[in-house]
């Protein structure tokens, strides 16, 4: 039986390394959600036969390590920080764009005790890792196969992912996988030197191959931090070999030759970032691009400016994991205007971390590094693989400066740590005190730990499944109108791992019902639904402002202006010194028929930073809406050089004091700078309408219906065109009709 437990879990094992790739299109965010599901059912069953195999065989009991010391104080250290988190639902569960959190954090460690108790031999780890870098392979394959177009590309136009969805990931994943080709190269030169048989002998070659097609695909994934931390590992590897591997004089060649390549490519670099082919090359130009100017590298900095003003606020344990956006919020630097908007992450490890677990938090991580390397230091290993497993570990962190984990590169991280720890353990951490008799353990223990397995994967993956499989449904509306109410009425009933999102989604298809055609019952009873669960999702985590900020979007756009009012300001509240939440309320105040009130907001938000064309526009229109229209203009024209620039805001609050006749000269030059635009055309014949100029209004309705004929590529003289052509003129001529008939009755349409 001992054998077959070996068996199953050494297979266990390499199913795990394959998680790169799975892809569940059938999950929310399928990039994300499936290697993760796949992950941890596999490590509770993994797990849970390691459990059982323990009973049977003493020598699949962990051993004694620094490493194993130092990850029990990371996970026992992150269970104060979730219980103490800010949002410790989330904290534990995390949610289905990231699925990481506490239970994350268990899966790992689970994992990575039964993988150093049960591979203990080099050669079990050079099978181990053989097998992971064939899998990359396929990986770079379908990479190289984005490169050429016989695939799509998920996230951008040039940078590759492959079966990751987002290159950084993509690229991680390759930047370790290059420095475990090379230290199997190193290792089999060292053990098998110039043997004749051909498959040993040509080993190294075949590494080399495979580095070398890693590399272009890591290349072309653009990934600044992974390139830099492959420039920096190397660096350091080579360093190392030459100090230390005294013994070794080929190796200290080769790694002078890898040292001085690492610095002609940073030198050479930097002498021609400025020329054309640097700045015509889609991937040469973003690391050219890289200076404290760069909009990227500003809003790093901001970010973890940010971030360590939320550790000052709690640095023992943090705000647990996945809190940052309570940080981001608070702390929000009004520079930051030009990035994206909701940031849960602040791309730094160290920051990362200390915002997680706080000073202990980080504490705890880094003692994995340090632990890694007193393991790499006795494990037996020569001086050269040392320098490449060195070197690995470097790369990976700094990697880590510039982005942030994901779970293919923790499960490796993991791995590695595990093959260190296995090397390096010598004295056995549970000796024979720890027994059963046979009938207590195959009657009782043994089907306990079943039983725990299987309760484990439905606690943690089935229902979790089901709702990030439902909502893919509930979003698309593939079972009809009617059906989709009820779709997101059954996933909010399900206490789970995902809820807020199913919330967040439910409020994007309620939203978009407002300005399509959807049955009005239908309409109800989505806003009605969305009203009810976005109020108990503030009762949940009454200071995100997110979701305060959300919930005043949804009123306010289904015409409840007051209530709007009220979850506007609190958002504000939660996040002082950002300009979108400000001008939103700002802009709510002013429709109350509060304007000064509202004026005042407005110009706090656009004094934050000046030039910030969101922030400019609101305080213009701010000033319209409290008739200082010449004020609003002036600043416009210095800012756009025309008081005439097109913004919906503008109009509103031109509209809003009756100025007519400025919507209408809008909209003329807005039609003259979009010629060919026919949704264009029909507001101008609208403001036209507005100025009481009918005769005109009428002209351009014509015009807009001669105009949207030649944009569909249909000829109604002649009726040539294709069905589908004619059906949208049709279609469209009948709106025009009605509006000229209106129109020519003296009524006024758009009323």
């Amino acid at each position: 039986m001992n054998s077959y437990i070996r068996y199953t879990l050494n297979a266990l094992f390499g199913l795990v390394l394959l998680i790169p790739l799975v892809v569940s299109d059938a999950f929310f965010f399928p990039y994300i959600t499936g290697k993760n599901f796949y992950f941890r059912i596999l490590t509770e069953i993994i797990f849970g036969v390691w459990l059982i195999g323990m009973l049977y065989e003493k020598s699949l009991r962990p051993t004694r390590s620094s490493l194993l010391c130092a990850f029990t104080a990371l996970v026992a250290t992150m269970a104060v920080s979730t219980a103490l988190a800010e949002n410790p639902y989330k904290s534990f569960w995390s949610n289905f764009e990231r699925m990481e959190g506490y239970v994350s954090i268990l899966h790992l460690f689970a994992y990575f005790v039964a993988l150093s108790s049960t591979l203990r031999t080099i050669k079990s780890w050079l099978i181990f890792w053989k097998w992971s870098l064939g899998i990359s392979v396929v990986a770079s394959f379908y990479g190289v196969s984005q490169y050429l177009g016989a695939t799509d590309i998920s996230m951008s136009a040039s940078r590759l992912d492959g079966t990751f969805g987002n290159a950084t990931y993509l690229a991680i994943y390759l930047l370790i996988h290059i420095f475990v080709a090379i230290w199997l190269a190193v290792r089999n030169c060292l053990t098998e030197g110039w043997r004749e048989d051909m498959l040993t002998r040509y080993a190294p070659f075949v590494y080399g191959i495979v580095v070398l097609l890693e590399l272009f695909v890591l290349y072309h994934t653009g990934t600044r931090g992974a390139i830099l931390g492959l420039l920096g590992g190397a660096g350091l590897a080579a360093l190392y070999t030459l100090i230390f591997a005294k013994n070794h004089p080929i190796f200290r060649k080769v790694s002078a030759g890898a040292l001085g390549a690492v610095l002609v490519i940073v030198v050479g670099f930097i002498a021609v970032k400025d020329t054309h082919f640097v700045r015509d090359s889609q991937v040469l130009s973003r690391f050219a691009s890289i200076s404290l100017d760069d909009t990227t590298t500003k809003s790093r900095f901001l970010l973890w400016g940010m971030a360590f003003e939320g550790f000052k606020e709690r640095p023992i344990f943090g705000w647990g994991q996945e809190n940052f956006n309570y940080v981001f919020n608070k702390y929000y630097d009004p520079a930051l205007w030009a990035s994206e908007q909701w940031f849960d992450r602040t791309h730094n490890v160290i920051f990362d971390w200390l915002i997680a677990g706080g000073a202990l938090g980080l504490l705890a991580y880094l003692a994995l590094f340090v632990s890694a390397l007193f393991a790499l230091r006795k494990s037996g290993l020569p001086l050269p693989e040392q320098a490449v497993l060195l070197g690995l570990l470097a790369a990976y962190f700094i990697h880590n400066l510039f982005v942030f984990d994901n779970i293919v590169s923790w499960v490796l991280f993991a791995s590695l740590l595990s093959m260190l720890a296995a090397l390096s353990g010598i004295t056995p951490l549970m000796g024979s005190r720890v027994e059963f008799s046979a009938s207590t353990r195959n009657r009782i223990v043994v089907p306990l730990i079943a039983v725990a397995t299987i309760t484990s994967m439905w606690f943690f993956n089935a229902k979790p499944m089901g709702v990030a499989s439902g909502l893919i449904g509930a979003r698309t509306g593939s079972s009809g109108p009617q059906a989709v109410v009820q779709s997101f009425e059954k996933l909010l009933v399900k206490r789970s791992l995902g809820r807020p999102e199913v919330r967040e989604q439910l409020f994007q298809v309620a939203l978009s019902s407002l300005s399509s055609n959807t049955d009005p019952n239908v309409r109800t009873r989505l806003i009605g639904l969305a009203d009810r669960e976005f109020a108990r999702q503030i009762e949940e985590t009454p200071d995100d402002a997110r979701y305060h900020f959300f919930y005043a979007i949804l009123l306010a756009a289904a015409g409840d202006v007051e209530r709007a009012g009220t979850y506007f300001a609190r958002a504000a509240e939660l996040s002082p010194r950002k300009q979108s939440m400000l001008l939103e309320l700002s802009s709510n105040l002013i429709v109350r028929g509060k304007r000064v009130e509202g004026l005042e907001i407005a110009e706090k938000a656009y004094r934050f930073d000046t030039a910030y064309d969101g922030g400019l526009i609101g305080y213009a229109s701010a000033l319209i809406a409290n008739g200082r229209s010449s004020e609003a203009e002036q600043l416009i024209a210095e800012r756009f050089g025309t008081p005439l620039h097109f913004d919906n805001s503008l109009l509103r609050a031109y509209v809003l004091v009756r100025e007519h006749s400025k919507v209408l000269a809008i909209w003329q030059k807005r039609a003259t700078d979009i010629p060919n635009d026919p949704a264009v055309r029909l507001s101008l014949s609208a403001a036209y309408l507005e100025v009481g100029d009918r005769p005109r209004a009428l002209a351009t309705l014509a015009d807009t219906l001669a105009l949207y004929a030649r944009v569909v590529g249909y000829d109604p003289l002649s009726g040539t065109g294709t069905p589908e052509a004619k059906q949208r003129y049709d279609a469209f001529k009948g709106q025009i009709d009605y509006y000229v008939n209106e129109i020519r009755a003296g009524r006024n349409p758009t009323n």
